[in-house]
């Protein structure tokens, strides 16, 4: 499992959605923060979240206000084209 989220990840090219059970999200999670084995196999397998990893860190967002907020914040650092 962790080599095939590991070349997953090394494919990707440009910023991506991810949908996923709770496994395969503790893996890449943990790939991404840098974690050990044994702190992947730690992580929790929490339902109907959206995790944002970004810069080796994870943010969850499971609730609307959260959502909400992290949008806004992520439209005024990178606003959408004209």
């Amino acid at each position: 499992m962790e080599a095939r989220c590991r070349a997953y990840l090394t494919s990707l090219t440009q910023p991506t959605v991810i949908i996923s059970h709770g496994v395969v999200s503790a893996f890449l999670r943990g790939i991404i923060c840098g974690l050990s084995l044994d702190e992947i196999a730690a992580l929790p397998h929490v339902q109907g979240v959206v995790t944002v990893l970004s810069g080796g860190q994870a943010r969850v967002l499971d609730t609307t206000e959260a959502a909400e907020a992290y949008l806004a914040q992520s439209l005024a650092i990178d606003p959408p084209a004209a």
